[in-house]
């Protein structure tokens, strides 16, 4: 799946820089990502029977993103858009019982995706997008007190069907300021999770949302050439899922909590419109 999600930003990138967009962007910054996930002990057997378990780690790292707007026609654009983990961090991700430390360890998260967009101008500047987005969250856990734990691996990827609104000042990079901005609201239609914990089993359960907001600040410094800075917002929601099994002597269901995924990212940004 990564060499999927790799070749993918590669094609990404590279339509980025058509010249037959009505302007292209590359972008580079630091994202914050925050990770929680919630559940529930539901085995009577269990000494913490009732109580709740919440997972929380925050991790700052690189990122790197690339984006195309392409004019169909006066009433119709499009846009494409890829963004990736340059090299993903490590923190601590602390553990609690009702509220009470049970253990730390240490995560990292590789954070990609793929957003297709059609834009419905309703005038020069205001439009009605919609389209799919693909991401892929790679997450690992290790470090643990008990070192026969190894290495975790989670990877959870999604599909998801997005509906919002943009606003473009500027159509092109001209030599001038141009703001833009935009926010998504998206529904998960596909969802696939597998954790090295659990081999064989897969969680397919697509409950959730998404809503992602972004906007940038440019300005041209030469012709058909722009700099600004950018910043965006995503929080993705999913609702866990509980298999039961026999197959393990001592478990009776295995669980993909309920999960939150905030990301705040900033950074700078380069646009550029060489077409004709």
């Amino acid at each position: 799946m990564r060499k999927i999600i790799c070749t993918a930003l590669v094609v990404a990138g590279q339509l980025a820089s058509a010249s037959a967009s009505a302007y292209s962007s590359l972008s580079v910054g630091v994202e914050t990502l925050r990770y929680q996930e919630l559940t529930t002990f539901i085995n009577p057997t269990n000494p913490d029977f009732g109580k709740t378990l919440k997972t929380v780690s925050t991790i700052s790292s690189p990122v790197y993103r690339t984006s195309s707007l392409t004019k169909v026609n006066e009433q119709f654009e499009f846009s494409l858009d890829a963004s990736s983990t340059l090299l993903p961090q490590d923190d601590t991700e602390v553990w609690t019982v009702d509220g009470i430390l049970r253990q730390t360890n240490q995560v990292d998260m590789l954070h990609s995706s793929i957003t297709l967009t059609g834009h419905y101008l309703l005038n020069k500047n205001h439009r009605f997008l919609a389209g799919p987005s693909y991401t892929l969250n790679t997450f690992r856990r290790f470090g643990f007190a008990d070192p026969t734990l190894g290495v975790l691996e989670e990877r959870s990827a999604s599909v998801i069907l997005n509906f919002g609104y943009g606003y473009e000042s500027e159509r092109s990079a001209s030599k001038r300021f141009n703001y833009s901005a935009k926010i998504l609201a998206g529904i998960p239609v596909y969802q696939l999770t597998e954790n090295t914990a659990y081999p064989g089993f897969e969680f397919t359960d697509a409950g959730g949302y998404n809503i992602d907001i972004e906007g940038s600040v440019t300005y041209g410094v030469f012709d058909k050439l722009q700099v600004g800075v950018f910043a965006s917002y995503s929080f993705m929601k999913r609702d866990g899922e509980r298999i039961y099994t026999t197959q393990f002597t001592n478990v009776q269901s295995i669980v993909w909590p309920d999960n939150e995924t905030r990301i705040i990212t900033g950074g700078l940004i380069l646009v550029w419109d060489f077409g004709e």
